[in-house]
């Protein structure tokens, strides 16, 4: 930069691609230019970055010198920086920029992606773009393009280097013609976006027909031509398309128009029955009548070729059938052709492929039809009069004529004849063309030339045009193609005559012949001139004038020369030249013989030369056909030759009975059409469509899987492979179809499709595929192959990608490695995805469900594409939380399968009526899910709407209880609005559930903390309906407690004695009272309270004592010191917690009310509550206590003294010692008083212990620190047997100071233990596992003997049971080890327990509570109680099966010996007997503990056991109970047997409870449920009768009832022994039982009936008793009436083979019964008869599901398809709406559940009351699911329809049917009606669907309604099931009726009049109108008859089933109209047509 006389260099100092670190350096100089020196400087930088060095000098600086500085650049990070340098010169300063540039990107590319002209051949071309970084840092790019889908870029995005160049790829997919001119958007880093211009022009490669002008041709008329003859027209084939292509002509035979000899225009009768009798003749082959030359070749781009088509009719032989029919003509009749020919290409679109069987017209340029029609008419040539003609005689050279006359019938063609030459017969004119209806005249002469008889056949030819075919053209020539045969008859006579020698001298010669006439007569046919020459002349060969001396050598060369001819020449033709034919003619004179001249011109004669050449050639051409044929015949020879002789004899003889294949003429023709179509056919003949398709056909039947070559081996398929294919061999390769399309094909799955290779040649033929530029292909193999000749292979094209988006590729490959083409391979990579059927689900309620089931509804879950689904619900939570959940929550749906999922509302009073859920496939998309709960009405009472709390203490808890029940139809669900309507009263629970038929109970908790009245209401609301009210009324009473002690005083108690004071406590008031003395402060005091009254209390030191109204205990306060002290204090003590002060009702703290009240609510209270003060007299009293110090020690103060057995009683006393010291300082006295001996238990001494203790001394005194020892002595001797247990004596020590009077001081305790013999048993209870029949059952039982010497034996005794044969046997046995030996002691260890062995087993069912007794050497008995069950019913060895579900299998035996094992839990098969492993059981935690108990949920035991009980819950609370459904809660709601009520007893002021059993409708009992299912009443039991109010009377009373109850199923047969009937108390009535056993101590077996155990020991009684109930009333229904009909309907020999019968035998099953053997026969019968009918392959998706014995009520039921087969065989309806879309071959959880929950909808559907769940159905138990299969097989054959009903009618009308019901009750009935079925929603129940039946046989009809809208029949089920209104109400069995309609008669809609001329189109608008509120897809069939068929019965009902063939529905919803062609008839006529519109709603 130069500027003011000074040069900057560089003028910008830049730094470009800086980065962060580096250092960077420039200089920086500036020179003066000017011519004078200059004052310049230049200064640094601003930035700390930048740093720059100069040297400025204040000097000026010279000019031509310069001030230079070096600039340096540190960048602490890639960013860009400007700054600048400031030069200062002179006076003005100057900038100098300083940019320094971080590394950047530049990306350039190009914008335009021209493809040019294209060639529509479905090809993927691609055209790269250059992108370039020019920048020196990555630049990112990405493509933003959604145009065309056949235009895909690629890469879409990605990052670019430095330098890089990236090409970025277009593909364009050139199927279809169009003309692209797309734009995307390229994005670039830094850099502006660009557009890239995509330019394509897609032509069409298209064929044109045109004519010799150029006009374009479709179709080409021949006219008529006669048969036999042919004629040709040119066309011109236009190459339209850029490129290249082979192309061929196929001739339609079977495209639709396509006629082939018809007449069309005869009449329709007669062209119907020309068709019916020529179908049976042989067809003609069009490829004789049309041919094409060329037909293959290959035009270049927009080149043109002219082909040459001939039509050449040829007729046809008729056969004699057609010979009568036609009658006595045998002419052939007219032949009308309409044939079309396509002209397509080969190798280019298509491929090789063709579509044969294709009747749609071409639709693009690749082919193009050309329409060919003709007339073949036959020669109606008719000679007149006759055929026969006949001459009159006439003498030799004379002439007779007839006239005949041909007449030229045909009306469109002349006729050209001619007459064949025949000797003695002339034709004038010899030939003619006769015009078109015309005549000829011809002359028939008769001229003999010798005599005789004539009868000759004239031939009549007719001459025609006749092609003559050459590879390349087509030539035309005339030549005959039709005779007619004349018969013609004459004869020539001879006449004898003189002859008479003229002479006529120089006259001219009579011969006026032209000149040369006659030159070729030879001398010996010179008669037959006679009448033309001279009479001279006929005598010249008799003359032998003018020989001329012919030698004799001469006339033998002639005689042997027999091929030599001399011909005669007459006089006058001599003017011309003789042209010999060959020169070895002679011709001589006529008189002379002379040899004349002959003149052989050498335009027309050969040369010696030639004619030496020529028979050289017919030399050398004979012997090589000579030569051929030798050689031919020495290769047979040879062959034959090697084939019969060989070396080794095996002693055959060669061809020995061997026949010679005979030969149809079936194997004829097509071994001549193999050969007719082999590689070397002819040029001429056309391939047609039929022959194709018979080759395909061949080759399809001929598949290759196996032996296929990847390469050419043999020496003949090298030969066959290496050959290069004509066009039309091309064709007959087909490798198709062209276009693969996968569809959507989901990312990253697999996807096949199957390219076929057919080979229709008689070589092979090598096909190889690339696949190198296609990665997604690349697991396709193999990709080479030889086909054989004829032969058919697949290759499977396997797809995989990981790529979103439109993928098309262009697959080549080549045939013989010569011919090249391509298969378009197509797919949408779309993500997984998963389809609802439905947005929204609404859940309705269920009467048939218990209340714990909740709402359920379904969802299915569509998969419409080719990859397993992953998916997950997941809950949308909202602020009201979410009440809805779905099973299963993740799972995988099957590609192109569906899934069901369940829908459940857990209802609640608060629960949100709605939910949504998002459906969220993995790696797809989201979907979400609105769910709906529709809540129904109910009604809910109160059992007592008020409730009364009476008198209740103040401050202690009192509970009331109330009821709600449900007499709806609904659950209803409830809520407490006020849960605290006063201060201290709790509703609970606060909401809540009322189920249908069953109640609630609500509790009202009151701790009152004032004194008051109330009245007051608490409201209950219900959900969906009005609330409640409850009114709760009392009053709240003081307590009034009083002590009768003034104070307690305690004055000098000794430290370590102990002194009480008694006093009395009084309750003076009516309610209950709790006093509590709190003496945690106090440790040395306590209080005895009498034992009966004492409470419960968490702190020791606390006493507690509830006192009821007027109510006194007498109570003491005891002194214990343990120290010296002095006590002076208030005894601390409240009532109802209420102390001192006293209590101020201000204080009680309120709990607030859960819902607040609105101020609008009236006041809840009646009475309004007033809390009064409470002023109570006070309790304390005063305690005064010292405590002294001890004066004398004794130690110890206990002993203890141990008494041998009785066996080793000895005589010797036990004495110990007891020390007494004076601790003190003065003197004491003591005294031990014997006779004041005490027990424990505070009563004296019995007399059987007097003497037993000897105390020595028993007084003395003790100086201060003196001690004395005291013996006690035991004498054993003085033990009686009466003495039992344990003896305890108790010595009171007296103390007496001196001068004091002697007081009781301390306590001596002595204790004397006996040890009599005894066996002590661990369990106290045997409790053996039921097992099935000869299964035995083994425990443990464990001895401790005490009492035993060593070496004591025991023995064991065994009760004998009696079985129901009447034989006897021992089902118990014990093992004692060591043959009973007791094992001996020490003195360190305690006795060793004997461990035995109780083994149980049993053949035949057996209930056995027996003992077992074991025996000692004294003879001392001891018995154990042993509780065993054996049976063969699952109902009670089901305990059994939960111990070894997992570890034993079921044996299936027949009596052949074949046995069948399945894992499972459950028994065995209809027939056999099952041998269970004979396993040892080991016990469990029950049996040890000797009584039934129920595991807890924690172990997989205790789920199995849960599973159980909720099956026997929910039977027994639906079906268990009269009156409809009762829920209930084992054991809660059945050991509540009675209604607790409180009353008043006028007479006392005391409560009493009072218990009344079933007291009202809404209370039932189990022996209400005993009496619904048995209809027996139990003896002894009244469910009117009161029970006792004391709670003793009133146990002994329910265990009187319970004993009664177990004796009843006893008898019946239920295995009840181990359960008692305590165990089937409430819990209070079993704690007294409990407390009265110990009172008693007459329970001597040790059981443990702690409270700990009781909940569980009665939940597993009352479940036994459920399950054992079951099997004796309800087991027994299963008759074997449905099982006979099921065994009727069948093939009894094919059933017998699958399902066996059933033994009746009792025994025959171990673990089953007969009834449930039955159930197994049933299931084993349906599944087997209709698994192949359900799941057909022709109308399932899935796989016929496999055969399998079903043998257990679990695992063989789990995947649900034996219950459906079930339901099929009963309801088939349910076939194709629910059952085929079950899983028949399940592999996950989910589709196990699938299955679940359609049989759920099943049972749904068909009004099925079970409440049964999809997981019980899935994951079920035995019990459960034999439930199940008892209550189907009880209700399913009501579900076979009883008869048909038939609604008939006019089409368009509604049909209406009535069924008129009839109820033999007394009661009236309520039903509900449903139309079920496939087509059920075509009918209606215009009166609604509740049916009410009145009682007494009085009737009401039902009315179903049908409109009519189809001709097809329709069908449905009319089910009518049962519904009670109220519990009164009687519940009816199902009805089922079929409907079937009938249209029995058709009104047309409109009649349309149309005339129109043959061969003309005429269009009709016909209105079609949709009566449907949605989408129909309509049809039409156009049927003519000359009758009105719809007054014709029969001829309507043909018609109906013909248009209910023509109708069926199908799958796709385009308009199809069905059309029957008819030829037309040759006059006008009226043709009557019904035009039938069917519509069917999507």
């Amino acid at each position: 930069m130069t500027t003011n006389y000074v040069r900057i260099n560089p003028p910008v100092v830049e730094f470009t691609d800086v980065k962060a670190g580096k250092v960077y350096k420039t200089t920086v100089t500036v020179t003066n230019t000017g011519i004078t020196s200059k004052r310049m400087r230049l200064l640094e930088p601003t930035s700390k970055l930048f740093k720059f060095r100069v040297t400025n000098t204040e000097t000026p600086i010279a000019a031509g010198l310069s001030l230079s500085g070096t600039l340096e650049f540190r960048p602490e990070k890639d960013e860009d920086v400007c700054d600048r340098l400031l030069l200062v010169l002179e006076d003005k300063a100057m900038e100098i920029p300083l940019l320094a540039f971080s590394p950047v990107c530049s990306l350039t590319m190009e914008s335009l992606a021209d493809f040019g002209s294209v060639m529509a051949n479905s090809q993927v071309i691609s055209k790269e773009v250059e992108l370039t970084n020019q920048g020196s840092a990555p630049g990112s790019f990405q493509v933003l393009y959604d145009g065309d889908q056949s235009i895909r870029l690629s890469p879409s995005s990605g990052v670019l280097q430095s330098g890089a160049t990236q090409w970025l790829k277009v593909e364009l997919c050139t199927d279809r013609p169009t003309r692209v001119r797309e734009e995307a958007q390229v994005k670039l880093q830094n850099s502006k976006d660009v557009v890239l211009k995509i330019r394509a022009d897609v032509l069409e490669q298209s064929l044109e027909l045109q004519d010799l002008e150029g006009e374009r041709l479709s179709c080409l008329r021949f006219g008529p031509v006669f048969f036999g003859t042919s004629r040709v027209e040119k066309v011109v084939l236009v190459n339209n398309g850029p490129q290249a292509c082979d192309w061929m002509v196929v001739l339609q035979d079977d495209a639709p128009g396509t006629e082939m000899g018809f007449d069309l225009q005869r009449s329709t009768d007669a062209a119907l029955l020309e068709r019916s009798v020529r179908n049976r003749a042989t067809a003609v082959d069009p490829s004789t009548v049309i041919a094409c030359v060329p037909n293959e070749g290959r035009l270049r781009p927009y080149d043109r070729t002219t082909l040459w088509v001939c039509f050449r009719p040829v007729s046809r032989r008729r056969s004699r059938e057609e010979q009568k029919t036609s009658g006595a003509s045998a002419a052939a009749s007219k032949q009308d052709y309409s044939l079309f020919l396509k002209f397509q290409t080969v190798g280019s679109k298509d491929g090789f492929n063709h579509q044969q069987h294709s009747t749609v017209p071409p639709h693009n340029g690749y082919c193009v039809e050309l329409a060919v029609t003709g007339s073949a008419l036959p020669v109606s040539l008719v000679p007149s009069p006759g055929h026969s003609f006949s001459f009159q005689q006439c003498l030799m050279g004379e002439r007779v004529d007839v006239l005949c006359v041909l007449h030229n019938l045909s009306p469109h063609l002349p006729v050209t004849f001619k007459f064949r030459k025949m000797a003695n017969f002339i034709s004038d004119p010899p030939s003619g063309t006769i015009s078109p209806g015309q005549s000829q005249d011809v002359v028939l002469s008769f001229a003999p030339h010798q005599m005789g008889t004539f009868k000759v056949k004239q031939v009549l030819e007719v001459l025609g045009q006749v092609v003559h075919l050459e590879p390349s053209s087509i030539k035309l020539r005339l030549r005959s193609f039709h005779t007619i045969t004349l018969h013609l008859s004459a004869v020539c006579r001879a006449q004898t005559a003189c002859e008479t020698p003229k002479l006529n001298p120089g006259i001219t010669p009579a011969v006026t012949n032209e000149t040369g006439q006659y030159a070729r007569v030879p001398s010996s046919e010179l008669g037959r001139c006679v009448g033309l020459v001279r009479a001279a002349v006929l005598s010249t060969a008799k003359t032998r004038l003018h020989s001329h001396g012919q030698s004799q050598s001469h006339r033998r060369n002639q005689s042997l020369d027999g091929s030599r001819r001399e011909l005669l020449a007459f006089p006058n033709d001599r003017a011309c030249s003789i042209r010999p034919a060959s020169p070895d003619t002679t011709y001589r004179t006529i008189f002379t013989g002379v040899e004349r001249y002959r003149y052989e011109d050498p335009d027309f004669s050969f040369t010696e030369e030639e004619e030496q050449q020529r028979q050289r050639h017919r030399d050398h051409y004979l012997a090589f056909i000579r030569s051929l044929r030798k050689t031919r015949l020495q290769k047979t020879t040879a062959r034959l030759h090697g084939e019969v002789e060989d070396n080794i004899d095996i002693g055959l003889r060669p061809a020995a009975g061997l026949l010679t294949p005979q030969l149809s003429l079936r194997d004829l023709e097509s071994n001549h059409s193999q050969e007719g179509h082999s590689v070397d056919q002819g040029h001429s003949q056309l391939l047609t469509t039929s022959m194709l398709a018979a080759m395909e056909t061949r080759s399809r039947f001929r598949q290759v899987t196996e032996g296929i070559n990847a390469l050419p081996s043999t020496n003949q398929e090298v030969a066959d492979c290496s050959r290069t294919l004509t066009v039309q061999q091309l064709h007959h390769v087909v490798i198709g179809p062209s276009l693969i399309d996968f569809g959507e094909v989901c990312v990253a799955s697999v996807c096949v499709r199957n390219l076929d290779l057919v080979n229709n040649l008689q070589v092979y033929v090598w096909v190889q595929l690339e696949l190198d530029c296609c990665p997604e292909l690349q697991r396709s193999s193999p990709l080479s192959h030889v086909l054989p000749p004829l032969s058919r292979a697949t290759l499977p094209l396997v797809l995989e990608s990981t790529k979103l988006g439109k993928f098309h590729k262009s697959i080549s490959y080549t045939v013989n490695s010569h011919h090249r083409s391509h298969v378009l391979v197509q797919s949408q990579l779309v993500p997984v995805v998963l389809q609802l059927s439905q947005s929204q689900v609404v859940l309705s309620p269920s009467p048939s469900y218990l209340a714990q089931s909740g709402y359920r509804g379904t969802v299915t879950l569509v998969n419409p594409r080719n990859h397993p689904a992953d998916f997950t619900w997941r809950p949308i939570i909202t602020e009201t939380g979410l009440a809805f959940s779905i099973r299963p929550a993740t799972g995988t749906v099957e590609a192109y399968r569906e899934l069901d999922c369940e829908v459940m509302w857990h209802p609640s009073f608060s629960s949100p009526l709605e939910g949504q859920f998002d459906l969220c496939v993995h790696q797809g998309n989201t979907a979400q899910l609105r769910c709906l709960a529709k809540l129904g009405s109910s009604s809910v009472q109160l059992a007592e709407k008020h409730l009364v709390f009476g008198s209740v203490p103040l401050i202690f808890p009192s509970v009331r209880t109330a009821t709600l029940h449900n007499t709806g139809h609904n659950h209803a669900y409830f809520q407490v609005l006020d849960v605290y309507p006063l201060p201290g009263m709790v509703v609970t629970p606060t909401d809540g559930v009322v189920p249908v038929g069953g109640q609630a109970e609500v509790q009202v908790h009151l701790n009152p903390g004032a004194i008051m009245k109330f009245d007051t209401r608490v409201e209950i609301a219900l959900r969906n309906m009005k609330s409640l009210e409850l009114r709760v009324g009392g009053s709240v009473e003081p307590p009034l407690v009083d002590i009768n002690v003034k104070s307690f005083l305690f004055h000098g108690v000794y430290s370590g004695s102990s002194r009480g004071v008694p006093f009395s406590l009084r309750n003076r008031s009516s309610a209950l009272a709790r006093v509590q003395f709190d003496l945690s402060e106090h440790t040395d005091f306590t209080i005895h309270l009498p034992p009966h009254s004492a409470g419960t209390s968490q702190e020791p030191d606390v006493f507690v004592m509830d006192l009821q109204g007027q109510q006194t205990a007498q109570c003491c306060l005891v002194f214990s010191p343990k120290q010296v002290a002095a006590y002076d204090f208030n005894l601390p003590v409240t009532v109802n917690g209420v102390g001192m002060p006293p209590f101020s009702s201000s204080s009680a703290s309120v709990p607030p009310n859960s819902v607040p009240k609105s101020s609008s609510s009236r006041d809840q209270h009646i009475v309004t509550p007033r809390p009064l003060p409470i002023a109570m007299e006070t309790l304390s009293r005063r305690v005064q206590a010292t405590a002294l110090c001890v004066p004398l020690e004794m130690s110890p103060s206990s002993l203890q003294f141990d008494l041998e057995p009785f066996s080793s009683v000895t005589t010797t006393s036990q004495t110990q010692t007891v020390e007494l010291s004076n601790v003190s300082d003065k003197r004491l006295s003591w005294r031990i008083d014997c006779s004041a001996a005490v027990t424990p238990g505070g009563g004296s001494s019995t007399s059987s212990n007097e003497g037993l203790f000897t105390v020595c001394p028993t007084a003395g005194t003790l100086e201060p620190l003196q001690c004395v020892s005291v013996a006690v002595s035991l004498s054993p001797e003085r033990v009686t047997p009466v003495t039992a247990g344990q003896i305890e004596v108790s010595l009171p020590l007296f103390l007496s100071e001196e001068g004091g009077a002697p007081h009781p001081y301390r306590v001596l305790s002595l204790s004397a233990t006996p040890h009599p013999p005894s066996i002590t048993f661990l369990p106290p209870r045997v409790l053996l596992t039921p097992v099935p029949l000869d299964t035995p059952s083994t425990t443990t039982l464990f001895l401790l003997p005490t009492g035993y010497p060593s070496g004591s034996c025991l023995r064991v005794e065994v009760e004998e049971m009696v079985l129901k044969d009447g034989s006897r046997v021992k089902t118990l046995s014990v093992s004692l080890p060591h043959n009973g030996t007791v094992p001996p002691k020490t003195h360190t260890e305690p006795q060793t327990p004997i461990s035995c062995t109780v083994t149980f087993c049993s053949p035949q069912p057996l209930d056995l509570s027996s003992h077992i007794t074991f025996l000692d050497h004294l003879n001392n008995r001891f018995r154990v109680e042993v509780c065993a069950t054996a049976d063969n019913s699952l109902l009670t060895v089901w305990p059994y099966l939960a111990l070894h579900r997992s570890e034993q299998q079921i044996v299936l035996k027949s009596d052949s010996g074949d046995s069948r094992s399945r894992t499972g839990s459950a028994g065995p098969g209809p027939r056999g007997k099952e041998d269970w492993p004979q396993k040892e059981t080991e016990g469990v935690t029950d049996q040890q503990q000797g009584i039934p108990v129920f595991p807890g949920q924690d172990s997989e035991e205790g789920l199995y056991y849960h599973s159980i009980l909720q099956a026997v819950q929910k039977w027994f609370s639906q079906f268990g109970w009269p009156r409809g459904p009762n829920p209930i809660s084992l054991p809660r709601s059945l050991r509540r047997v009675v209604c607790r009520v409180q009353t008043v007893d006028s007479s006392s002021s005391e409560w009493r409870n009072s218990y009344l059993m079933s007291q009202g409708k809404d209370t039932r009992t189990i022996y209400d449920m005993l009496r619904h299912l048995s209809g027996q009443t139990l003896p002894g039991v009244s469910t009117n009768q009161s029970l006792p109010c004391y709670l003793t009377e009133r146990v002994q009373q329910l265990l009187h009832w319970n004993t009664v109850l177990l004796a009843f199923l006893r008898r019946q047969g239920a295995c009840l022994s181990h359960i008692r009937p305590e165990y089937l108390l409430d819990s209070q009535e079993f704690s007294h039982w409990s407390s009265l056993q110990a009172q008693s101590q007459c329970d001597q077996r040790g059981l443990d009936y702690s409270s700990k155990v009781f909940e569980s020991l009665s939940k597993r009684a009352w479940m036994d008793v459920l399950l054992q109930t079951y099997k004796v009333l309800v087991l027994p229904r299963v008759t074997e009436g449905p099982l006979s009909l099921g065994l009727q309907s069948c093939d009894s020999g094919s059933m017998e083979e699958q399902v066996p019968r059933i033994d009746p035998k009792p025994l025959t099953s171990n673990v089953y019964s007969t009834w449930e053997r039955r159930l197994l026969t049933w299931l084993n019968l349906h599944y087997h008869s209709m698994r192949t009918t359900v799941w057909s392959p022709l109308t399932s998706t899935g796989d016929v599901p496999s055969a399998r014995w079903v043998v257990n009520f679990d695992l063989d039921l789990a995947d649900g398809l034996v219950l459906a087969a079930v339901l099929a065989a009963y309801c088939p309806f349910l076939i194709p709406s629910h059952l085929q879309r079950m899983y028949t071959s399940i592999s996950r959880l989910e589709q196990n559940l699938h299955n679940s929950i359609i049989l759920s909808q099943a049972f749904t559907l068909l009004c099925l009351d079970i409440d049964i769940q999809p997981t019980e159905l899935s994951d079920s138990n035995p019990v459960l699911m034999l439930m199940l299969c008892v209550y189907l097989y009880e209700t399913l054959p009501q579900y076979l329809p009883r008869r048909t009903i038939t609604l008939s009618g006019s089409l368009h009308h509604t049909f209406t049917k009535q069924v008129r019901l009839k109820s033999p009750s007394s009661r009236t009935m309520f039903y509900h009606a449903s139309i079920v079925g496939k087509e059920a929603h075509h009918f209606s129940l215009p009166q609604g669907a509740s049916i009410t039946i009145p009682p007494k046989g009085r009737c009401v009809e039902v009315t179903v309604q049908y409109s009519c809208s189809f001709l097809r029949p329709m069908e449905a089920v009319l089910l009518l099931t049962s519904r009670s209104a109220s519990s009164a109400s009687p519940s009816g069995a199902t009805l089922a009726f079929s409907l079937k309609t009938q249209v029995t008669h058709i009104t047309p809609s409109g009649i349309v009049k149309c005339k129109s001329p043959c061969y003309q189109l005429k269009k009709l608008q016909l209105k079609v109108k949709n009566p449907f509120s949605k989408d129909a897809t309509f049809r039409v069939v156009l049927v003519e008859s000359k009758a009105n068929i719809l007054q014709v019965e029969k001829s309507q009902e043909s018609l109906i089933q013909q248009f209910s063939f023509r109708t069926n529905p199908s799958s796709d919803n385009n308009t199809r109209l069905t059309h029957t062609h008819t030829p037309p008839h040759t006059q006008p006529q009226t043709h009557p047509f019904t035009l039938s519109l069917s519509l069917d709603s999507c």
